[in-house]
């Protein structure tokens, strides 16, 4: 994971979404647990769209640039 971290490219909204996605890959177990969080705000309608474009970004490098790929491969070698 350590060695991951740092090829990851997403730093704002979706970056742990990011992480999930890269670990799903390369075939790190994901576990749910259980989670309180309490929001003391709103969110407005630009951060949902720059989720989202994050999001886009995400899926873009994992199905078509194949960039998470890449990572695996550099991961297992080192």
């Amino acid at each position: 994971m350590e060695r991951m971290m740092p090829k990851l490219v997403i730093k704002r909204y979706a970056s742990d979404l990011e992480l999930l996605a890269v670990c799903n890959h390369c075939g790190f177990r994901i576990t749910v647990l259980p989670v309180n969080v309490r929001v003391n705000g709103l969110i407005g309608f630009k951060e949902i769209l720059n989720m989202a474009f994050d999001l886009f970004k995400i899926s873009y490098r994992l199905r078509i640039l194949k960039y998470y790929q890449l990572l695996k491969s550099l991961f297992l070698q080192i």
